[in-house]
């Protein structure tokens, strides 16, 4: 005889979209629960998700919102600018921010980019450490970057 038990809830993959204005109050409850100080509002994310000169995607796992990735697209140099990633940390660890990124570089080549850069904190190690993974190398500083005073490393990689 043959018993089967309760059936376990499987999470089904994060899907990844692209974001509207809709969005925007998940978004900026992502971004207080990942970050300090430098923190988008709920109308920064409303106005940048409304222009063009982005590409904004976000990670929802059973309906509910639980990553996001900006990049801004400069088409007269032809490179995209990592803005921000950001994981609930309940969600950390699944490798959500690596799908984002890959997601993100996608759109950016289909836009017509050549390269990606952002920027990093200097004491951040962490951070540097996965952007390397990615095939960012480090390309310069800027030193007191970030409002608290904190200073920047700037990462850049081909993407075509």
């Amino acid at each position: 005889m043959l018993i089967i038990g309760p059936m376990e809830s499987i999470d089904p993959e994060p899907t990844i979209k692209k974001a509207t204005a809709a969005a925007a109050p998940a978004l900026a409850k992502i971004e207080a629960a990942c970050f300090d100080y430098d923190c988008m509002s709920e109308s920064d994310f409303r106005h940048y998700l409304t222009k063009t000169h982005n590409v904004t995607l976000l990670a929802e796992e059973n309906g509910k919102t639980v990553a996001y990735g900006m990049v801004f697209l400069n088409n007269k140099l032809r490179q995209a600018r990592l803005f921000s990633i950001a994981v609930l940390p309940s969600h950390r660890g699944q490798g959500l921010s690596q799908s984002v990124y890959g997601a993100l570089e996608n759109a950016a080549r289909d836009a017509g980019m050549y390269t990606m850069r952002l920027e990093v904190r200097e004491d951040n190690p962490t951070l540097q450490d996965m952007y390397g993974r990615w095939g960012f190398a480090t390309c310069g500083g800027v030193q007191g970057y970030y409002s608290d005073g904190g200073d920047a490393l700037k990462m850049k990689k081909l993407i075509v």
